[in-house]
């Protein structure tokens, strides 16, 4: 499995939009308005969980709040900066 800085970084590279972490899915990007896969592997829950761990890391944010929502299904958006309030889980990717 890739790492979530390996993920951020290969997105800033391809100036993705979005990234998609979702359980049961390979993880994914929004390239050009295009959906890209990253891998073709799926996601278990526990690679999820992971992913989204190490994100929150990188953005120096809690994951607390966010672990009671996202284990179904979870999508971190660069262009947010926002609190999760649903499954988001807004992180900028130029802070990689």
């Amino acid at each position: 499995m890739t790492t979530a800085k390996e993920l951020l970084e290969k997105a800033v590279h391809q100036k993705a939009s979005d990234i998609f972490i979702v359980t049961g899915r390979p993880v994914s990007m929004r390239v050009n308005n295009s959906l890209v896969m990253i891998d073709t592997r799926r996601l278990m829950p526990a690679d999820t969980e992971k992913l989204i761990r190490e994100i929150y890391e990188i953005a120096e944010r809690p994951v607390a709040p966010l672990l009671t929502i996202f284990h179904s299904r979870s999508r971190v958006s660069p262009d947010s900066g926002q609190v999760p309030t649903s499954s988001a889980a807004p992180c900028r990717l130029s802070s990689v």
